[in-house]
């Protein structure tokens, strides 16, 4: 009996947290997060035509710029860029689906719009750690060209030249370029795998499967991370665009456009850890809603508890209850003992009156 009661009951769970989740989908979080996508994609393409236009060269890729020799610059930058473009529209469509199927009350799209994220995720995580690859490489490159500037001789003008190129790029040393590789590379995969489990958590929960909060809470301190990584770097990119720490010969409207959209991408950025917070944060208080909800499952010993007008179970006899319906029906036993005993008294005094006559 129990156990058919808890069966119910976590029928109940999945049921009602899978209906929570659908209606989560479709909250002003999951629209943030598709409107922070869209403008990381916009603006994304729009530094990819700037770092082509302007032959800058990203300390990250400075390995690359080396073996290709020079004036590969906007080469490099326009196909390394385009890998990140292409995964940011494919994850911007495919958010854009789960939303609109989340509106819609549609499970099918939005598990598709899931699949399809979930697959971005892992074309991500490939990219990353090539990424990370390429940008190590890039490390022993600058290290050894500032060895070799600060060793040649002074006669080796050439050699000098070339190496101080690579030496320092965009203002970061190899020492600068590693910690940096490290960090954000390390916070870079971290995060996509942790996404990916909520991910599934979310599709499991959506097909009333039993889905664990582990993945939820760690996208969700990830997130924090994130978002208050990118929000100083924010201001760190506004005092960039304001007073420039590298004052050429001309004002370059490369610069102005480039540090312009710095500025948008590292607040879209933001935004987007932000509106995940938000997310995980509401797909957790619908499992607790559901828990809650299914609650009389568990606490009362009915398959089926009956609806009231306080949706609550009805509540057992109290014992004072009980004892008061033994008393009321013991009182006619002791009645009819009584008559009994009445009887027998007078008909015993009418056999006495009859043998006195």
């Amino acid at each position: 009996m129990q156990a058919s009661v808890n069966q119910k009951g976590e029928e109940m769970v999945l049921q009602k947290s899978a209906e929570n989740t659908l209606k989560n989908l479709s909250a002003r979080s999951m629209l943030l997060l598709v409107c922070s996508l869209g403008v990381l994609t916009l603006f994304t393409l729009i530094k990819i035509i700037i770092m082509a236009a302007s032959s800058d060269m990203n300390p990250f890729l400075t390995s690359i710029y080396y073996f290709a020799g020079r004036g590969a610059e906007p080469v490099v930058n326009a196909v390394a860029g385009l890998f990140i473009f292409v995964f940011l529209v494919f994850s911007a469509f495919s958010v854009l689906l789960i939303y609109r199927g989340g509106k819609r009350n549609d499970v099918k799209s939005v598990k598709a719009g899931l699949r399809m994220l979930k697959g971005i995720l892992t074309y991500a995580l490939i990219m990353s750690i090539v990424f990370i690859l390429v940008s190590l490489s890039s490390v022993s490159v600058m290290y050894q060209a500032a060895a070799i500037e600060h060793n040649v001789h002074m006669n080796d003008m050439p050699s000098m030249i070339d190496a101080a190129r690579y030496a320092n790029v965009g203002g970061m040393s190899s020492y600068s370029l590693f910690v940096g590789t490290v960090f954000f590379g390390a916070i870079l995969i971290v995060s996509i795998l942790f996404f990916s489990c909520f991910i599934s958590a979310v599709n499991n929960t959506l097909s009333c499967q039993p889905a664990g909060t582990s993945s939820c809470i760690a996208s969700l301190i990830v997130s924090c991370v994130g978002a208050f990584v990118f929000f100083l770097f924010f201001f760190k990119d506004l005092g960039e665009l304001v007073m420039p720490s590298e004052i050429g010969s001309t004002i370059q409207f490369t610069y102005v456009g480039g540090a312009i959209t710095d500025v948008i991408l590292t607040a879209a950025l933001t935004t987007f850890f932000a509106a995940v917070i938000w997310l995980a944060f509401y797909y957790q208080s619908g499992i607790q809603a559901a828990r809650r909800a299914a609650a009389p499952y568990f606490t009362y010993p009915f398959t089926q508890p009956p609806v009231t007008n306080q949706n609550r179970p009805p509540q057992r006899p109290s014992a004072n209850y009980r004892q008061v319906t033994v008393n009321t029906t013991a009182e006619p036993v002791n009645n009819n003992n009584n008559d009994s005993k009445d009887n027998n008294e007078k008909s015993s005094e009418k056999e006495t009156n009859q043998t006195d006559k």
